[in-house]
C-alpha cells in the first residue's frame, strides 16, 4: 500500500530516522565501551567481545523472519511490539549486576533490534512512492551514519561524567520517540498469512546460524584446525542448506529466496556481505589502538573519532546529490577505492602518531564508506517489487549479520594471533600490540581491494 498522503510520508520518514539513528547509537556506544566493561567487571576481551558478538548473533537469528512476521501480523504490530521489548531489555541491560547478565540482556535487546533494523529499510520501499524511494533512503542512511558519529563521542562523555548504566538509559526516549512516531505513521494493514508459523524452517534457520557463528567465534581458542570448528561450520551450512531447499519449496516462506533471482539485488547481497568487513572491526580496533596504545580516555578517544564519523555522514549526504549524476556502480566503486586506501595509509601508523595524521587517514576511510552505503543498498532493493521489500531486507541484514560475526571472530583473532607472534619473536609487549593493529589493517586494505575486482566484476554481468 503507498502512501498518497505527503504528510503520512514525511511522517513515516522521520520514524525510520529515529530508528535507524537509535540503532547505530545502541551498538557504537558499547562497543568503545569494551575496555570500561573489562576492567569494571574484572573480565577479558574474549569474554567481553559477546556484548557485540552476541549482540549480532541475535539480530542474525532473527532478521530471517522479519518479512514472514511483518506480512503475517502487519509490520506496524511487529514493529512497534519490537520496539517494547527494545525498551524493556535495554533497561535490563543498565540494571545488570555482572557481565553474564549484561551478556544475557543485550542477547535479547539484540533479538528485538533484529526485528527493528530490517523494517526501516522495509517500510520506505514497501510504502513511499518509488521516485522518493532514493531520496529517503539516502536521509536514512545519513542518520543511521549520525548515530556512528555521535555514538562514540556519547559513550566517552557518559563513560566520564555519570556512569556504565548511562550507556544503555540513553536508549529509552530514543525508543519513545521512534514509537510515538511509528503509530502515527506506519499503516494499518491486516496480516496475510493464515499458515502456522513455519517451526521447522525457523529451526533450521537458528540453529544453522547459531552453529556457524559459533564456530567462528570460538575459533581463537580451538584453533583452525579443531575438529570442533570444523564440525560446527559443517553442521551449520548443512542445517542452512536444508533450510534453503525448505523455503524454495514452501508457498509461504520463512525467508523468501526469490528475492535473489533479481540479479542486482543477488550482487548488492554478495557485495554487502562482503562490504561489511571494514565495520566489523573498526570499534575494536581504534579501542585497542586510541586507548590501550596511544593512552587517551574513552571520552577523547570518542572525540577523535567524532570527525571521521562526520566525514561519512557529509559522504553519505554527498552520495544523495552525486546519484542524479553518477551511477550506483560507479559510487560503489569509488567508495570501495577510497576506504581501501584509507586503510593502506593506516597500516603505517605508530605508537606516537601525532592526529594531523590519524584523522585524515580515518576520515579517508570513513568518506569512502559514507559513499558507497546508500547507493549499494539502492542498487538492489529497488529491482524488487513491493511485496518483496520486506524479504528483501531480511535477506540483506541476515547476509550482513553472518558476515559481521565471521569478520569480527576472523580479525579478532587475527590481531590477537600476529600481536601473539610479534611477542615471541622479541618485540616489547606495546610495540607488539601496535604491530598486530597495523596487520589488521592491511588487511582490511587488501581485503577491500580484492572485493573492490569482484564487485567490478559482477557489476559487468549485471543490468
Amino acid at each position: 500500500m503507498i502512501l498518497q498522503d505527503e504528510r503520512k510520508q514525511k511522517a513515516l520518514l522521520y520514524t525510520t530516522l529515529v530508528a535507524g539513528c537509535m540503532a547505530t547509537i545502541n551498538t557504537s556506544t558499547v562497543n568503545i565501551a569494551l575496555p570500561t566493561f573489562i576492567e569494571i567487571f574484572h573480565t577479558d576481551l574474549s569474554t567481553a567481545q559477546w556484548l557485540m558478538i552476541g549482540y549480532m548473533l541475535a539480530l542474525g537469528i532473527v532478521m530471517p523472519m522479519v518479512g514472514y512476521f511483518g506480512e503475517r501480523y502487519s509490520y506496524r504490530r511487529m514493529y512497534l511490539t519490537a520496539l517494547l521489548f527494545m525498551a524493556v531489555f535495554a533497561l535490563g541491560c543498565a540494571l545488570s549486576c555482572n557481565i553474564g547478565m549484561l551478556i544475557l540482556f543485550r542477547i535479547l535487546k539484540g533479538l528485538a533490534a533484529g526485528f527493528i533494523l530490517p523494517c526501516t529499510m522495509t517500510l520506505l520501499y514497501r510504502y513511499i512512492p518509488r521516485e522518493k524511494q532514493a531520496s529517503f533512503l539516502g536521509l536514512s542512511v545519513t542518520f543511521s551514519s549520525l548515530g556512528v558519529t555521535i555514538g562514540p563521542s556519547i559513550s566517552g562523555f557518559l563513560l566520564t561524567f555519570f556512569n556504565w548504566h548511562s550507556l544503555f538509559l540513553v536508549n529509552l526516549p530514543l525508543i519513545a520517540a521512534a514509537y510515538l512516531l511509528a503509530r502515527s505513521s506506519i499503516p494499518q494493514e491486516a496480516g496475510v498469512h493464515k499458515e502456522r508459523l513455519d517451526l521447522k524452517g525457523m529451526a533450521l534457520m537458528a540453529l544453522g546460524t547459531v552453529s556457524i557463528l559459533i564456530g567462528f567465534t570460538e575459533v581463537e581458542d580451538w584453533g583452525w584446525s579443531s575438529p570442533l570448528f570444523w564440525a560446527c561450520l559443517v553442521l551449520g551450512v548443512g542445517l542452512i542448506t536444508a533450510f534453503v531447499r525448505l523455503e524454495s519449496r514452501s508457498s509461504e516462506p520463512l525467508l523468501n529466496f526469490k528475492v535473489l533471482q533479481y540479479r542486482p539485488f543477488a550482487v548488492t547481497a554478495v557485495v554487502t556481505a562482503a562490504v561489511n568487513i571494514t565495520f566489523t572491526i573498526t570499534p575494536l580496533l581504534m579501542a585497542v589502538y586510541l586507548q590501550t596504545i596511544q593512552g587517551y580516555t574513552a571520552f577523547a578517544a570518542g572525540l577523535i573519532m567524532l570527525v571521521p564519523s562526520a566525514v561519512m555522514v557529509l559522504a553519505t549526504s554527498l552520495a544523495r546529490k552525486l546519484i542524479r549524476h553518477f551511477s550506483n556502480k560507479q559510487l560503489i566503486l569509488t567508495g570501495l577505492g577510497l576506504a581501501a586506501c584509507g586503510n593502506f595509509m593506516m597500516h603505517f601508523a605508530q605508537m606516537d602518531s601525532a592526529l594531523w595524521f590519524i584523522i585524515p587517514m580515518l576520515s579517508l576511510r570513513f568518506f569512502g564508506v559514507g559513499l558507497l552505503n546508500m547507493p549499494l543498498t539502492d542498487y538492489g532493493m529497488r529491482e524488487l517489487p513491493p511485496e518483496l521489500a520486506g524479504h528483501g531486507s531480511s535477506m540483506l541484514n541476515w547476509c550482513k549479520q553472518i558476515a559481521s560475526v565471521i569478520w569480527l571472530s576472523m580479525l579478532t583473532a587475527l590481531l590477537t594471533i600476529s600481536t601473539r607472534l610479534f611477542q615471541q619473536s622479541g618485540i616489547e609487549a606495546m610495540q607488539a600490540s601496535m604491530s598486530g593493529v597495523n596487520t589488521v589493517f592491511f588487511t582490511l586494505a587488501a581485503a577491500l581491494a580484492i572485493i573492490w575486482a569482484g564487485a567490478w566484476v559482477l557489476f559487468q554481468h549485471s543490468r
